[in-house]
C-alpha cells in the first residue's frame, strides 16, 4: 500500500516564517540555528523548496512546535517566545488558546492586585 501525501509548500513556509517571526529571529540568526544557509530557509518560507523531513524536525525541536503546526497548521504553536513543557493547549483551537490566555491574564492581575493590597 502506498500513501500518497504531497505537503503544501507554501503553506509550510509560511508556518516556519510565522514561527521565526515570533521568536524574533532574522533568517540569519534561524539558519545559523538550524545549521543550514540563510538562501535555503529563504526558499523553504517562499515555498520554493520542499523542506525535508530531518530539517522540519529539527525546527520543530528548536522552535517548540509540533510537526502537525507545520505541516498542516493544526496542533500546536504558542508563538509567544515561550516553551510550554507540560503540552498545554495542543488540542485546542486559536480561539480556545486565547481565551484561555486572557483568563490567565486575568487572574494574574487580579492576584497581583491582591497582594499589593496586604
Amino acid at each position: 500500500m502506498q500513501i500518497d501525501y504531497e505537503i503544501d509548500c507554501r503553506a509550510v513556509g509560511r508556518r516556519l516564517r510565522e514561527v521565526r517571526k515570533s521568536k524574533k529571529y532574522t533568517q540569519e540568526k534561524m539558519a545559523e540555528k538550524m545549521g543550514i544557509y540563510a538562501k535555503y530557509l529563504s526558499s523553504l518560507e517562499r515555498g520554493v523548496s520542499k523542506p525535508s523531513l530531518p530539517f522540519i524536525m529539527k525546527f520543530s525541536e528548536i522552535n517548540d512546535v509540533s510537526l502537525d503546526y507545520i505541516l498542516k497548521g493544526e496542533g500546536s504553536f504558542h508563538g509567544l517566545g515561550e516553551p510550554d513543557p507540560y503540552g498545554t493547549g495542543r488540542n485546542l483551537s486559536k480561539e480556545d488558546q486565547s481565551i484561555c490566555r486572557a483568563v490567565i491574564e486575568t487572574l494574574t492581575e487580579k492576584l497581583r492586585e491582591k497582594n499589593d493590597r496586604n
